[in-house]
């Protein structure tokens, strides 16, 4: 018996660039914007998500496509550990790909239908890390089985009415000034009336928009944004914990171990330990 196939197949011009996974680390990020496309698949937690001034929630078994040259602005849910893996990607067939895939302008979030399955290649993706001809083409071709098994098993969501999916642009405006202003004077001790002040607003209307978009006081947020930056330092870095609390507006080792323990639940030092564990390491983005 024979068996043959005649296919000719012209690939699409989309051209895979990285791949990571982040686990156990909870983590804030933006608003920046980025040349290439994104897709990050949340396979434990949930996290929230912000492309230009649009709202989505994301929770586990559910991707979500992030555009190039797009202020984007996200954080894991503060409650639970997230999980999230993540390739970028760019080509003239992007958008004509994500289309295909489900997503749209008013669907950024599809639900696939087997989670760890994509999870799956992706790790596959970071088994090949040595850069050889052989794993070019290896990922290139993992990345195409990617992309047909997001299409295959995919189906395309929107955002809950109560999710304050379309924020006003006024107060869009505000949130990113606020949060561009947060993490550019992360190394000083940043007090909610300079932040007010700095947007010519009043205290009172920037904790409504916090607590009515970001669902969390700007006290807070800036605890954790400082929290969540130290986390990269002592993850990446050999920056001591004095030079890291200095970094993040902190007078003294004491106040900040303090607060990162508050927030992360160990102290600056054991988290180093735990997650400077090449076991536990994350990819680099």
């Amino acid at each position: 018996m024979k068996r043959s196939l005649e296919y000719e197949v012209a690939p699409p011009d989309v051209r895979f660039l990285s791949a990571g996974r982040e686990r156990d680390i909870r983590a804030i990020y933006g608003p920046n914007a980025h040349r290439y496309h994104s897709l990050h698949l949340i396979t434990a937690g949930s996290a929230h998500y912000y492309i230009d001034g649009v709202y989505w929630s994301v929770k586990a078994g559910q991707c979500i496509s992030l555009p190039a040259d797009t202020p984007i602005m996200y954080h894991t849910d503060f409650a639970d550990v997230c999980t999230t893996h993540w390739v970028t990607f760019r080509g003239s067939d992007v958008l004509d790909l994500m289309s295909r895939c489900g997503f749209g302008p008013t669907s950024a979030v599809i639900n696939v239908a087997d989670p760890q399955r994509i999870a799956g290649i992706i790790d596959d993706m970071l088994d090949c890390a040595e850069r050889t001809y052989s794993n070019g083409l290896r990922l290139n071709g993992l990345f195409s089985q990617l992309l047909a098994t997001i299409i295959e098993t995919s189906v395309a969501t929107t955002p809950s009415p109560d999710a304050r999916a379309n924020i006003a642009p006024k107060s869009n405006e505000y949130i990113t000034r606020a949060m561009q202003y947060i993490y550019a004077h992360m190394d000083s001790p940043l007090h909610v009336g300079e932040i007010a002040e700095a947007l010519f607003i009043s205290r009172t209307y920037l904790y409504e928009l916090f607590q009515e978009y970001l669902q969390t006081t700007p006290q807070l947020f800036v605890a954790k944004a400082k929290t969540y930056q130290a986390c990269e330092w002592l993850r990446q870095t050999g920056m001591s914990v004095q030079d890291i609390a200095e970094s993040c507006g902190y007078r003294s080792a004491f106040a900040f171990s303090k607060a990162f323990k508050r927030i992360i639940g160990m102290s600056p030092r054991e988290y180093r330990q735990r997650f400077t564990d090449p076991a536990n390491l994350v990819e680099d983005r």
